[in-house]
C-alpha cells in the first residue's frame, strides 16, 4: 500500500514538473522573436560583417602608408702591408652608425609615393690618421600612371570587388529575413489552421456523442433494437480518433513555429501557443499584376544580387582593358643632401638646401604582343554578356512567379467562396435530416454520413482559408514586399 502511494505522489510530481500551460501569441510578437533569436539568421548576420572587415583589411593594405625603420652599426678593418715599392703601410679601423627611415604609400589615382632619409656617421683611422665622416640626405619620388593602372589596378579592383561583395552580402541577408518572415508567417497560419481543425474535430465529436445518446435513449425506450447503436458508437470512436490525429497536427505546428522564433526550444516545449488571431475570407479578389511586376522587379533581393554581379563583371572587363594599354609613367624625385665632419654639418648642409637635386621623367613599357591581356579582355566582355543575359533570364523568371502568385492567390479567393458554400449546404441537409431523425422519418447511419459531409466540409473551408492565406504570402515573398507588409525596417 504504502509503495502504491508513493507511486502516485512520484506520478503526480513528474506531471507537476512537466505542466503545460497556454500562452497567446500574436503574429507580430512571433516575428519579432524570429528576427531576435532565429538560429539561422543569426549565424546569416555574420555574413555582411565578415564581407566588410575583408573590404576593409584590403583598403587598409593597399592605402594605409607605411613607415620603415632600420638602424646598422658596421665594423671594417683593412690589414697593413707591403706596397709594389716594397714601402710598409699601416692598416685601416671603420666604424659607421647608420640610420635609415622611409615613409611608403599610395593614392585613390594609382600614384606611389616615398619619402627617405639616411644617415651615416663614421670613425676611424687610416694611413692619414685619425678621422671621422658624416653623409646623409632627404628624398622624394612620386609615380603617377598615365595610362595602364590609371583607373584601376589589381589592387584597386579586388577592393572594388570586395565592397561589391559586401553589398551582396547585405542584399543575401535582406533575403535570408525576408524569408524568414515569410517562413514565421505561414507557420503562424498553419497553426492556427490546425486549432481550427481541431475545433471542427472536437465538435463532430460532440455531434456523434449526442446520436450515440439519443439511440440509447430509444433502446431504453424500446423505440430502437440494441445492436442499431453499434453504427453511432464506431463512429464516435473514429471521431475521437480523428481528434487525436488534430492535436498531433497541433503540436507539429506549434513546434514548428516554435523552431522558427527560438534558440532555446527545451524552454518552450511545455507551452501552448494560443494565437490570437483567426483566418479571414478574402475580402476582395482584385490584384493588380502590373502593380505586382513592378514592386518585384524593384524589391527582389535576388535581382539585386544578379545586378551587383553584373556591376562586378563590368569592373573586371575595365580592369581588363586598362591591362591592354602601354605602361607610361611620370616619375619625379627631388632630394637633399649633405654631408661633414659629424652629423651637425649633415642637417645644417640639407637644411641650406646645398647639395640639391631632381629629376622628372617619363617611363613606357610596350608588351610585343599583349597577346594575354587582350585574350583576358576577351574572357570579361564574354562573362559581362553572360551576366547580362542571366539577369534577363531572372526578371522574366520574377516576372512568371508573380503571375503564378497572383493567379493562385484569385483561385484561392475562389476555393474560399466554394467550400463557404459547401459548408452551408453540408449544415442545412444535417439540419434537415436530424428533424427527420426526430421524426422516425431517418435512420442514424443516414445523420451520421451527412455530419460526416459537414465535417469535411468544415475541415475544407479551414484549409481553404489557410491556403488563400498563404497565397498572399506567397505573393508577397515573389513581390519582395514581405518586409512592407509587416513594416519592418532593416537597419
Amino acid at each position: 500500500m504504502l509503495l502504491g502511494r508513493l507511486i502516485v505522489l512520484l506520478w503526480i510530481a513528474t506531471g507537476l514538473s512537466h505542466a503545460e500551460s497556454e500562452q497567446s501569441v500574436s503574429l507580430k510578437e512571433c516575428l519579432q522573436r524570429a528576427l531576435r533569436f532565429n538560429l539561422d539568421l543569426r549565424i546569416a548576420k555574420a555574413e555582411p560583417g565578415i564581407a566588410e572587415s575583408e573590404w576593409r583589411g584590403a583598403r587598409a593594405g593597399y592605402y594605409d602608408p607605411t613607415i620603415n625603420i632600420s638602424g646598422t652599426r658596421a665594423s671594417e678593418t683593412q690589414p697593413g702591408g707591403i706596397d709594389a715599392q716594397n714601402r710598409a703601410f699601416p692598416g685601416s679601423d671603420t666604424q659607421t652608425d647608420g640610420f635609415s627611415a622611409s615613409l611608403l604609400g599610395r593614392a585613390p589615382s594609382g600614384a606611389s609615393f616615398g619619402v627617405r632619409s639616411f644617415l651615416n656617421d663614421s670613425e676611424g683611422s687610416n694611413p692619414g690618421g685619425p678621422f671621422t665622416n658624416a653623409n646623409g640626405g632627404l628624398f622624394a619620388e612620386v609615380r603617377q600612371p598615365l595610362l595602364r593602372n590609371l583607373l584601376t589596378d589589381g589592387d584597386r579592383l579586388t577592393i572594388q570587388l570586395l565592397r561589391k561583395n559586401l553589398q551582396v552580402s547585405e542584399v543575401v541577408l535582406q533575403d535570408d529575413i525576408m524569408r524568414l518572415v515569410g517562413l514565421v508567417e505561414a507557420a503562424y497560419i498553419d497553426l492556427i489552421a490546425a486549432r481550427a481543425s481541431l475545433s471542427v474535430r472536437k465538435e463532430a465529436e460532440a455531434l456523434a456523442a449526442k446520436i450515440l445518446d439519443g439511440d440509447r435513449k430509444r433502446i431504453a425506450a424500446t423505440t430502437l433494437a440494441p445492436n442499431d447503436a453499434k453504427q453511432s458508437e464506431a463512429q464516435l470512436e473514429a471521431r475521437k480518433v480523428g481528434v487525436l490525429q488534430a492535436r498531433q497536427s497541433v503540436y507539429i505546428a506549434e513546434n514548428t513555429l516554435k523552431g522558427l522564433f527560438t534558440d532555446d526550444f527545451a524552454a518552450w516545449r511545455d507551452i501552448r501557443l494560443l494565437p490570437n488571431q483567426s483566418l479571414t475570407s478574402p475580402k476582395s479578389t482584385d490584384l493588380d499584376i502590373k502593380a505586382s511586376w513592378a514592386r518585384g522587379l524593384a524589391n527582389r533581393p535576388d535581382l539585386q544580387q544578379a545586378t551587383l554581379e553584373l556591376e562586378k563583371q563590368g569592373l573586371a572587363l575595365r580592369h581588363a582593358k586598362q591591362a591592354q594599354l602601354p605602361s607610361l609613367d611620370l616619375v619625379g624625385r627631388y632630394g637633399l643632401a649633405g654631408s661633414g665632419a659629424d652629423t651637425t654639418a649633415v642637417r645644417e648642409g640639407i637644411e641650406d638646401r646645398s647639395g640639391p637635386s631632381w629629376s622628372v621623367g617619363l617611363e613606357m613599357s610596350i608588351p610585343l604582343t599583349n597577346r594575354r591581356a587582350r585574350e583576358a579582355s576577351k574572357a570579361a566582355q564574354l562573362r559581362l554578356s553572360q551576366q547580362s543575359d542571366t539577369l534577363r533570364k531572372l526578371k522574366q523568371e520574377v516576372l512568371i512567379e508573380i503571375d503564378n502568385a497572383v493567379r493562385g492567390a484569385e483561385l484561392a479567393a475562389e476555393r474560399v467562396k466554394a467550400s463557404e458554400s459547401a459548408q452551408r449546404l453540408a449544415n442545412e441537409a444535417v439540419d434537415a435530416e436530424e428533424k427527420k431523425l426526430r421524426t422516425g422519418r431517418s435512420t442514424t447511419f443516414i445523420v451520421l454520413l451527412l455530419q460526416n459531409n459537414l465535417t469535411e466540409a468544415r475541415l475544407q473551408k479551414v484549409l481553404a482559408d489557410a491556403q488563400y492565406e498563404r497565397a498572399l504570402v506567397q505573393l508577397a515573398l515573389a513581390e519582395g514586399s514581405i518586409l512592407q507588409r509587416h513594416e519592418i525596417a532593416i537597419e
